[in-house]
């Protein structure tokens, strides 16, 4: 037994800040984290008990995942919605992106205002200068031989937009671009996404902004040909104060109960944890647990001083074949409250 304990302080112990997975500082060995992560290597999430009365919950309206941002004294929800009262299984011809608000970043949410009409998916809303810029998935446009599926839109106050532009990717490694996660670094656009080749299929690559296209950096993650639908889906990057990090749903094997979470000092190394940084199985602030049987388009929010205060995730609340196999069943969207 003591053996195995010393063998355990060996696997866990650190040298350098990187061995705490740039969410926590490394002294005497031991990873000491940052308040919204926990583990011996700060690579899980540490959240509190779940109101599930919180999150966005349309009664007529199914909805599929979106990210939160701070503006004139509210918090703005931008989400997926499907149109016609009709489930998630009309997502690629009835998805709209709406706009809702709330006093409190973790909601709940009340609708406001159609950005997007029909189709528009998946939104991903940053603040790049002076103005906001949404970026979201629609029908694919082929350019260069190279089939993308990304526009994006402009505003200065989140209520009025300018038109769609399609992005331009000057890469010819890849055929397909999806799920847009933009970086704003120093004023410049960094965009991760989902992508792949004909045998390599969803990896994350990422892109940098140079004048009216992206160029190609690198893959964020690497393909496994086990893995019949892919590694992973649906990217989130954020900096912090250490480094950059990115959330993704998990494909591999099964698609279901995964999520995954990788760091890099420089968007060009990046390290996958070892441990999934958030599950399916959630505690519930009356002490119980509730399984969803899928929980997927992650993105991190942060309040408005940017600090790091949640986790916003799509949620199918029914049992495993309506919800996987059939892509139907209760979908809405949840906000989980970190430890800060």
């Amino acid at each position: 037994m003591i053996i195995f304990f010393i063998l355990i302080q060996i696997i866990n112990a650190c040298n350098i800040n990187l061995d705490c997975s740039l969410n926590g500082e490394c002294s005497n060995n031991k990873c000491s984290c940052d308040k919204q992560w926990k583990g011996s290597k700060c690579n899980i999430l540490d959240f509190e008990p779940y109101n599930i009365s919180k999150g966005y919950h349309n009664k007529s309206y199914a909805s599929w995942g979106g990210n939160v941002i701070y503006h004139n004294n509210k918090y703005h929800l931008f989400v997926s919605q499907i149109t016609d009262h009709l489930d998630l299984s009309h997502w690629g011809t009835n998805s709209e992106i709406i706009r809702a608000e709330s006093d409190y970043f973790d909601g709940p949410f009340e609708m406001k205002q159609i950005i997007l009409k029909p189709f528009a998916h998946n939104p991903s809303i940053h603040k790049y200068n002076n103005k906001f810029i949404l970026f979201y998935i629609t029908s694919p446009q082929v350019y260069n031989n190279i089939t993308n599926n990304i526009k994006y839109i402009e505003s200065y106050n989140l209520y009025n937009w300018s038109e769609s532009y399609y992005t331009l990717f000057n890469d010819n490694l890849n055929n397909y671009h999806v799920n847009p996660a933009p970086l704003i670094d120093n004023n410049t656009i960094y965009l991760a996404y989902q992508t792949g080749t004909k045998n390599k299929k969803d990896i994350i690559g990422l892109s940098k902004k140079n004048n009216n296209s992206f160029n190609f950096i690198n893959y964020l993650t690497k393909y496994n040909e086990l893995c019949i639908a892919g590694m992973e889906e649906d990217p989130f990057i954020w900096k912090s104060k250490r480094g950059y990090h990115m959330i993704s749903h998990g494909m591999c094997p099964s698609g279901v109960y995964q999520s995954r979470y990788h760091y890099s000092l420089d968007l060009i190394n990046w390290y996958q944890s070892d441990k999934q940084p958030y599950y399916y199985l959630i505690k519930l602030n009356n002490d119980k647990y509730k399984l969803f049987y899928r929980m997927e388009r992650p993105k991190m929010i942060f309040d408005k001083n940017n600090n790091l205060v949640g986790l916003s995730t799509s949620v199918c609340d029914n049992n495993f074949n309506t919800c996987n196999l059939q892509q139907k069943g209760m979908t809405y969207t949840i906000i989980r409250k970190l430890k800060i």
